[in-house]
């Protein structure tokens, strides 16, 4: 019997029995690097169930770890050496890492967040600071953006719209507690921003990793809102 990794497998499922048990059981006592492959790979078994959101998204990861093992245990077994175990394991343990370090596509910020352009109504050269910031945030040229919606609401304080793209440049720079400062009261008003304010909040949250929050917020949009179906495919892709 070859001792691939569907053994690992099956040994953690409790579905070797007999002869096979106790002959993996032996190897586990008697084959240092057969031991230490086990455990490698019982390391990131634990791993992998803790972080899929669903037993769909880990048989499709599973039934591509197969093809991809099987291949490489084929290549390492015709080379006799006695630590094919081990390297394998490793193998499955980098190929486990690379899921769960690089994020699925579906709960990237990237995926869903869009940059609208904007164009202030700005009459001569009354407000060439207001200029410059619609300059440099249609460009994404967020830092200085901010900086400069920041001037432009000094001498606008209650500018809403100023402040809606504001705290969307600070959330582009990661600047989250003062873009919600600036966005909740927004997102809590009655203005015809007020939408747009919580889809803002829902994506900063989303890049922070704080995915309760933003589903509360995702909850709150009505099936009017433009960004109404991105907001629900982000929703039905959330962890549960």
């Amino acid at each position: 019997m070859e001792y691939k990794f569907l053994v690992f497998e099956q040994y953690l499922a409790g579905e070797l029995l007999g002869e096979e048990l106790t002959k993996f059981e032996n190897l586990l006592q008697t084959d240092i690097d057969f031991n230490e492959s086990f455990n490698l790979y019982k390391e990131t078994h634990t791993l992998l169930e803790s972080n899929f959101k669903n037993k769909k998204e880990q048989q499709e990861f599973e039934n591509n770890l197969k093809k991809i093992s099987g291949k490489h245990f084929k290549k390492t077994r015709s080379t006799g050496s006695k630590k094919w175990y081990y390297s394998v394991a490793a193998s499955i343990a980098l190929l486990i890492s690379v899921y769960l370090f690089y994020p699925n596509s579906e709960l990237s910020y990237e995926e869903y967040v869009e940059y609208p352009n904007v164009n202030f109504t700005v009459r001569g050269n009354e407000n060439t600071t207001l200029l410059d910031a619609q300059k440099a945030f249609n460009k994404k040229d967020f830092d200085t953006a901010s900086k400069l919606f920041s001037e432009a609401l000094k001498k606008d304080t209650e500018n809403t719209e100023l402040k809606l793209y504001k705290g969307f440049s600070l959330i582009e720079i990661n600047q989250f507690q003062e873009a919600t400062i600036l966005l909740k009261p927004i997102a809590t008003g009655s203005s015809s921003y007020k939408y747009t304010a919580i889809w803002y909040l829902a994506l900063s949250n989303l890049k922070q990793e704080k995915y309760s929050e933003c589903k509360e917020l995702l909850t709150q949009l009505p099936t009017e809102f433009t960004q109404y179906k991105k907001a629900q495919k982000l929703l039905k892709n959330l962890p549960k």
